[in-house]
C-alpha cells in the first residue's frame, strides 16, 4: 500500500526559487531515449544480419550511425559511414548499448600546436636520423 503511494508521488521544483548551482545539478544529465520505447536498432541492419555467421560474413556496410549495438551484433564487422568513407568497426561485448556512430569519427584530428610543436617534431626527427646513422656505422665497422 505504501509502495503504491510512493509510485504516484511526483517531484516538483520551482526553478526560479532555487540557486543556480542547484538548477545545474538537477538538469546536468544526458538526455537518453525513454526506456519504455526500448533501444533503437535499425531494422535494415538487423535484416542484413539474419542468417549470417560472424566468422564468414564480411564487412556489413551501413549509414545508420544512430543504430544502437544489440547483443546479436557481437562478432560482426560493420562499415560505418563517417560522411566520406566506411570505417570498419569490429563489435565486441563492451560495445553493446552504444551507438555505431560513436566508433566512426567524423572529424580527422591533425595535431595541436604551431611553431613549438614543429620544433619538437624536428628535434625528434633529427635524433631518429642520428640513431639510424649510428646503427648503420656500427654495422659497417663490423664488416
Amino acid at each position: 500500500m505504501i509502495a503504491q503511494g510512493l509510485a504516484n508521488l511526483t517531484f516538483h521544483v520551482d526553478f526560479y526559487t532555487i540557486s543556480r548551482t542547484a538548477r545545474l545539478e538537477l538538469v546536468s544529465f544526458k538526455m537518453t531515449r525513454s526506456s519504455k520505447k526500448g533501444p533503437y536498432v535499425d531494422p535494415r541492419v538487423l535484416k542484413k544480419l539474419e542468417g549470417k555467421n560472424p566468422a564468414t560474413a564480411g564487412v556489413i556496410k551501413t549509414w545508420s550511425r544512430a543504430c544502437q549495438i544489440a547483443p546479436e551484433m557481437v562478432g560482426f564487422t560493420f562499415g560505418v559511414h563517417n560522411g566520406k568513407d566506411h570505417i570498419e568497426v569490429f563489435v565486441t561485448e563492451d560495445m553493446v548499448g552504444h551507438r555505431l556512430g560513436e566508433f566512426s569519427l567524423t572529424r580527422k584530428f591533425t595535431r595541436h600546436g604551431g611553431k613549438m610543436q614543429k620544433d619538437l617534431e624536428q628535434k625528434q626527427k633529427e635524433t631518429e636520423i642520428a640513431a639510424a646513422k649510428a646503427v648503420k656505422g656500427a654495422a659497417e665497422s663490423k664488416k
